[in-house]
Parts: structure tokens; C-alpha cells; sequence
């Protein structure tokens, strides 16, 4: 994103740089330091479609290697050989597995060796029916908890212990306006939302 000086300051333009204005402003030269993130692992659950997709296709531009995970086998293998095909380096691993499949979770690590997750994208999630409060479909809550809620932390409980035990790592969970924004008919997915939102401000 280019800064507009004008914005910032009353100073002609013309005369102030993009790379000026944070030094004219008595802020650091650079606001925000760039990781180099090439050649690092990252997970991402949920990625065959979406925001999963679109954050394999850019971690795949920064250099990463992909492990994708997604219940629709078809669909990662195609994104696998368009990334593959567009990115010469990038390696992708896919994964098909239902996120609520606890025991499937648990082994995953083990399962990726020697690849080892150093970025997970808890990204996995749905939201079901728009039914009123007291004619909820109860089958459909359970599952909307299972995905967007237990299995977040399920992958986040698989994943932290090698990364804190490597000294690297970054956990990243997605999650919605509706985690503090509810509405009408989203009973069972604010819900969901926001428990995952309290789950992703407690430190690890």
C-alpha cells in the first residue's frame, strides 16, 4: 500500500516522498519489517476454495512449501498442479481429511515428516442454517463447533509443541465479523465464531 503524503502532512507533496512521510511523522523508517518466510512449511486447513485458497496461492509467491489440507481430493489436486505450474520450486503436499477427524489430526505431524509445519492457517470452517434461536437444528450446531472450534484447537495442539520446541513458528486463525457482530438467524455460527476468536487471544 503507497502512503499519500498529502494525507499525512501539510507539506507539498512534490516535495515529500512515500519513504519520507513515517521519518516526517517521528516514525520508524520502516513501519513494519518484512519477514522472509521463503522455504518455510505452511499448513493451511480449508484450502480448496476461498480464503484458504487464496492464501495458499500467495504464501506459494512468497516461496513457501504447501501442505493443504481440505475434505474435496479433486479440487487440492488441481490447486496443487496450478501452483506447482505457476511457482517452479514451490512444493505442494495435499491432504485430504476432514478437520473434525480428531485421531487423523493428532497423527498429521507425524504423518508430514520430514516436513515440519512452521506456519499454521487454522482456516477450516462453515456455517449452517439460518434458523432462529429456539428451532435450532442441534445436529447442525455440533457440527459447526466440531469444525470451527474443537478442530482449530485440535490442529493448534498438534502443531504448537514442535514449533515451540524449534523456536519458530506462527499460528494464524481465521475468523469472521460474526465472532463480535451477531445477527439474526446466526445463533449456532456467531457462537462458533466467537469462541474461536477468545480461543486465538489466549496466549499459547
Amino acid at each position: 500500500m503507497q502512503i499519500k503524503p498529502s494525507l499525512l502532512t501539510g507539506d507539498n507533496p512534490a516535495k515529500l516522498s512515500a519513504a519520507e512521510a513515517p521519518r516526517s511523522l517521528g516514525l520508524p523508517e520502516m513501519l513494519y519489517a518484512h519477514a522472509d518466510i521463503a522455504g518455510d512449511v505452511v499448513l493451511i486447513t480449508g484450502a480448496t476454495s476461498g480464503i484458504g485458497e487464496a492464501c495458499a496461492w500467495r504464501f506459494a509467491e512468497a516461496g513457501c512449501k504447501l501442505v493443504l489440507t481440505g475434505r474435496r481430493t479433486e479440487r487440492l489436486d488441481s490447486l496443487k498442479v496450478s501452483i506447482e505450474a505457476k511457482y517452479q520450486g514451490v512444493s505442494v503436499t495435499v491432504v485430504t481429511m476432514d478437520v473434525t477427524d480428531l485421531e487423523r489430526v493428532a497423527a498429521l505431524p507425524g504423518a508430514l515428516l520430514p516436513l515440519e509445519v512452521d506456519i499454521l492457517v487454522n482456516n477450516a470452517g462453515l456455517a449452517l442454517g439460518v434458523a432462529p434461536a429456539d428451532a435450532n437444528s442441534m445436529a447442525n450446531i455440533q457440527q459447526m463447533m466440531a469444525t470451527n472450534v474443537t478442530a482449530l484447537m485440535a490442529m493448534s495442539a498438534a502443531f504448537l509443541p514442535g514449533m515451540k520446541a524449534r523456536g519458530k513458528g506462527h499460528l494464524l486463525n481465521i475468523g469472521s465479523t460474526a465472532g463480535h457482530e451477531a445477527y439474526a438467524g446466526g445463533s449456532g455460527y456467531c457462537a462458533s465464531k466467537a469462541g474461536m476468536q477468545h480461543r486465538a487471544r489466549t496466549p499459547v
